[in-house]
């Protein structure tokens, strides 16, 4: 709805108020554009769901893209300045205030479906209007050519990324449902979604705070590479150890959130784990480059990503539910290495560093799994409930974290002690500062 806008203001080097006026004229037009499109279309919308009394929520939700519109360039303006903190309090209040309170207050006065309605547009009013007060820019609409070219080249490039990453999170589903069925798309969904969850809340912190810092520092080679490999370090260090602990306890996880009719999800999601820190990685290199400004090469390894994993899904299909996670899997990794690719053609990237790094967790991971398989295999280990179950696996990956943390620094070099200088001096101040 606002054509890769947002993102435009907060990569581009030299911000003037032009470029404020011009892409807020644009996202304002274009939402209004389309929330005209949606309230024409509102009746054959509701038509389509089979549900006639959706024709005037569609017609409310549309009257508020424009305010939307004038919240994400606020939105952006704000992440620009690295004014996460205001950004996160707006977040929080505007879904508790706006949402949640008014949801329900009139659930309680029988409002039925409109009170979900209502909260949401309440939300999104009060969210975008702080957004607004808070970036303290004119409300002012003003066209200029050169700013226009130039929000839209990065504009379009960052959508056309975002449309192909839209089936490479999807494509497999497609594949699964089209050549295995719906029982299996089900099952296959339930294992994914699994392993989804994390990928997607880290790949949204990387790209709400990494992305507007790395616009800022982009010219600093040197820095942008050292906060890459610590990203890298960091991701790779605690969703390999995550997913090892995860790969252990599957059979518990599904037991427990799922039940005894998934059982045969395990398989499938231990499989899925493999490629999970390598999922959460290539979200940092896609940021690298998207913040360097690269968005035609980001839109060409999302689609090149996309075509891996639906052929994987296509391929693995042949195998059934097990042979699809394998091939994603091995899509999820083969696009990571492809990743990699990419981010040397945007910045002189030492691969050895990385690779070493990719080298020296596997190492680390491996010597979780043999301690946690050691512990499946003691006879009373499956006698124990579900939860202690769970329990004694998370103790003994703490206890192996809190054992190996001493010596990060050594067996990382560089990338590690970057990282860990700043977390742990983070972590002090504020306990100190929670003393006194």
């Amino acid at each position: 709805m606002q054509l890769g806008v947002a993102p435009a203001l907060v990569q581009k080097e030299n911000l003037s108020e032009q470029d404020i006026h011009t892409g807020l004229l644009i996202t304002v037009s274009l939402s209004v554009l389309f929330a005209g499109g949606v309230f024409w279309l509102s009746p054959d919308l509701a038509s389509f769901f089979s549900f006639p009394d959706l024709q005037a929520p569609f017609q409310v939700v549309a009257l508020t893209f424009p305010l939307i519109a004038l919240g994400t360039v606020s939105g952006a303006l704000l992440q620009r300045n690295l004014k996460f903190k205001l950004i996160a309090m707006i977040e929080v209040s505007s879904y508790a205030f706006g949402y949640g309170l008014v949801s329900v207050s009139l659930a309680l006065a029988q409002w039925g479906f409109w009170a979900l309605i209502v909260g949401q547009v309440a939300q999104f009013v009060l969210r975008n209007f702080l957004l607004f007060v808070a970036s303290k820019h004119s409300l002012s609409f003003h066209f200029d050519v050169d700013s226009a070219r130039s929000l839209l080249n990065f504009g379009v490039g960052a959508t056309l990324a975002r449309i192909f990453n839209y089936f490479a999170a999807n494509g497999d589903y497609l594949v699964v449902g089209r050549t295995l069925g719906v029982d299996y798309l089900g099952l296959y969904t339930r294992a994914y979604f699994l392993i989804q969850q994390p990928a997607n809340l880290i790949g949204q912190i990387v790209n709400n705070v990494l992305f507007p810092i790395l616009s800022v520092i982009k010219s600093d080679i040197e820095r942008v590479i050292r906060i890459y490999q610590g990203g890298v370090f960091l991701v790779f260090l605690s969703s390999g150890l995550g997913s090892v602990l995860l790969f252990f306890s599957a059979k518990e996880i599904v037991l427990l959130l799922l039940g005894e009719q998934w059982t045969s999800l395990v398989l499938p999601f231990q499989i899925l784990l493999i490629g999970l820190p390598f999922r959460i990685a290539y979200k940092i290199g896609n940021t690298v480059i998207k913040a360097s400004g690269a968005v035609y090469m980001l839109a060409l390894w999302q689609f090149c990503y996309a075509v891996l994993i639906i052929a994987g899904a296509f391929y693995g299909a042949r195998y059934g539910l097990n042979g699809v996670a394998a091939f994603v899997t091995g899509a999820m990794i083969l696009g990571y290495f492809l990743n990699i690719t990419f981010v040397k053609l945007v910045f002189p990237l030492p691969l050895l560093s990385e690779a070493l790094i990719l080298i020296k967790v596997f190492v680390l991971a491996s010597a979780l799994s043999i301690f946690l398989y050691s512990l499946s295999c003691v006879i009373w280990f499956e006698q124990l409930p579900l939860v202690f179950r769970l329990a004694m696996n998370a103790i003994v990956t703490l206890l192996f974290i809190g054992v190996t943390f001493p010596f990060l620094r050594n067996i990382f070099g560089v990338s590690a002690s970057w990282i860990l200088d700043r977390g742990v001096g983070t972590f002090r101040a504020k306990f100190l500062k929670s003393r006194s």
